[in-house]
């Protein structure tokens, strides 16, 4: 019980110190403040905003099916549905209309994603942008695309879902 006693005693000591030191420090800090330095030396991060896997973007047109590939749209807020030659940045797992928010998950992060088939693919192939939004597997057609991943599941048809590894967006021109 004795024990008990000394111990709360300690704890509320070492409280009143704590405060004692944060309140001193804020004080201390006051005419820092006041003056700009501490905020300007902070305003450069309050600028950017760091994202992991996904960002919040306006999408610029209807979108009726789910897991296209996204490209930047007409603003430096928007998405929109990525071309066979566009650069691709990430998928929606959504339906939406023109003008909503939209979470883009951004391709080469984190765990695999759902992608909509352009045609047959088989699995283990590299598959890469194409018209609407959709995958295809490398095609004999020239021109120039972006590999986004290799696939872990097969497509027979055109909008078959497939799941993908993803990574980072690599240009491939086929000739």
């Amino acid at each position: 019980m004795k024990l008990t006693i000394e111990l709360m005693m300690l704890f509320a000591v070492l409280a009143l110190l704590s405060w004692q030191v944060f309140t001193a420090k804020r004080r201390n800090l006051k005419p820092w403040l006041a003056s700009g330095l501490i905020s300007a030396a902070n305003s450069y991060y309050a600028s950017i905003t760091r994202h992991n896997n996904t960002l919040r973007r306006l999408v610029d047109n209807n979108v009726a099916t789910r897991c296209l590939l996204f490209k930047k749209g007409t603003s430096d807020n928007s998405i929109d549905i990525c071309g066979a030659s566009d650069f691709p940045l990430g998928i929606v797992d959504n339906t939406l209309n023109a003008g909503e928010p939209a979470t883009l998950e951004l391709l080469g992060r984190a765990g695999s994603k759902a992608m909509v088939a352009a045609g047959a693919i088989a699995v283990g192939a590299e598959v890469c942008t194409a018209a609407n939004g959709q995958v295809q597997a490398i095609p004999a057609t020239p021109g120039t695309y972006w590999i986004v991943g290799t696939s872990h599941t097969a497509a027979a048809n055109a909008g078959d879902y497939i799941e993908v590894n993803d990574c980072h967006p690599q240009k491939i021109v086929v000739s």
